[in-house]
């Protein structure tokens, strides 16, 4: 049952951990927890004032550069159109940075990389364009075309309209939401299809959701379809259409939730933060914990994992001993092989992939980048506002930068 008392209760859990972890905001009770708590009702505001535009024909001009608007499915009031002909959209070019050796930059104009994910060797990335009331999300490899775009109005007359989307094992999942100001009246729809084949998208959801809970992050494997809220790790099994909270039986908020497989690992954070884990058959279960420390950060690319284990902490959110540790994937936490990388100086935002774990040291200090192979730590020196996109073994993704991880000169010895 969605409302649920551990519902009733999510204010009381989010300000306890939000309160300890407040000076690492960017990655969690602050970057997620702003998420949690307003990016569902607010992630639009501010666009949500606007006049509606003048319809959804506005603007076709028929010829060559037209990418063929055409109804695509409708979650209550919210219509969503797709692009008959994406590859007519502009795609993103890169040019090689002028300061540094690995590096390449957004060749201008471009338009907003929200998100990106690195699946089966390849990059994918979305970008978002908004123009008054209409928002527009393209999705596209980072060196090659578009693949596929969707349009809707973000919110008109009292309800916001929503599509997320995962990229994972050569599959697309999509969350389409409809919502107001009463739970009660939310929806979301689910759907899941290859890469390869988004022009054949059918307009039926693998399952629908409601009252709905709106979806933030959306994790995908060939199997499920996952994502967090306030409250909830939802999965949604793709054969069956089957929905499950999959965090219900633990007492702490999700965060960072990750799919490989069947298998969804996630943050809860409670009194202690440590990791959980569940597929919709196995009831979820502690998965990995440190205490009396915390397990912060928990990444996996699907062939190792990595994290921060973080000893007395402090009411500002420091810790006297902070430590980079990483394993081998596995499904069995009896299984799990944890070996300690390094002692780290900082945990903030931070992202993994391809053996490498990257840290922002915050604006305008770059980021700290540790080969988890050997404990070598490297770093980008500009920057460090923003998380990265994706981590992969000769990529680190930014939203209009990318660098070979490979390329940057040693801060530290193994």
């Amino acid at each position: 049952m969605l409302l649920s008392p551990r519902a009733c209760v999510l204010a009381s859990l989010l300000a306890p951990a939000c309160a300890a972890c407040a000076p690492d905001a960017p990655e969690d009770a602050g970057h997620d927890g702003g998420h949690d708590a307003g990016t569902d009702a607010g992630f639009d505001a501010g666009r949500d004032a606007g006049p509606p535009d003048a319809g959804f024909d506005a603007g076709h001009d028929g010829g060559p550069d037209d990418p063929g608007w055409a109804p695509w499915t409708q979650v209550e009031r919210c219509t969503f159109e797709r692009a008959t002909f994406p590859e007519r959209l502009p795609t993103i070019g890169w040019a090689p940075c002028e300061e540094a050796p690995g590096c390449q930059r957004v060749v201008p104009p471009a338009p907003h990389v929200a998100r990106a994910w690195f699946d089966g060797g390849r990059g994918y990335l979305q970008s978002i364009t908004v123009e008054g009331n209409q928002r527009t999300i393209v999705l596209a490899a980072v060196d090659g075309p578009t693949l596929a775009a969707w349009r809707y109005r973000i919110a008109q007359d009292g309800f916001t309209c929503r599509l997320d989307l995962g990229v994972g094992d050569g599959f697309v999942g999509f969350v389409l939401s409809y919502f107001v100001d009463d739970p009660r009246g939310r929806v979301d729809q689910v759907f899941h299809t290859e890469i390869g084949h988004l022009a054949e998208l059918e307009v039926d959801p693998i399952a629908v959701i409601a009252p709905g809970v709106t979806s933030q992050r959306v994790s995908v494997s060939a199997e499920l379809v996952a994502f967090w809220t306030g409250a909830w790790a939802v999965g949604v099994d793709v054969p069956s259409g089957r929905v499950a909270f999959l965090n219900e039986p633990l007492g702490g908020i999700p965060q960072n939730v990750t799919v490989v497989g069947d298998q969804v690992f996630w943050e809860d954070w409670a009194d202690l933060v440590r990791v959980a884990s569940a597929t919709l058959d196995v009831t979820a279960s502690l998965f990995h914990r440190a205490d009396p420390g915390d397990v912060k950060g928990f990444r996996t690319d699907g062939v190792d994992f990595a994290w921060f284990e973080g000893y007395d902490r402090h009411p500002d959110g420091r810790y006297d001993r902070l430590e980079l540790w990483t394993a081998p994937f596995t499904r069995d936490p009896a299984a799990l092989s944890p070996r300690r990388v390094r002692a780290m100086e900082i945990r903030s935002g931070s992202m993994y992939g391809g053996g490498w774990y990257v840290v922002q040291r915050g604006a305008p200090n770059g980021y700290d980048v540790v080969n988890v192979r050997d404990g070598s730590l490297r770093r980008i020196a500009a920057g460090g506002g923003v998380m990265p996109l994706y981590v992969a073994e000769h990529e680190i993704l930014f939203s209009t930068v990318r660098w070979d991880p490979n390329t940057l000169p040693l801060v530290e010895e193994p």
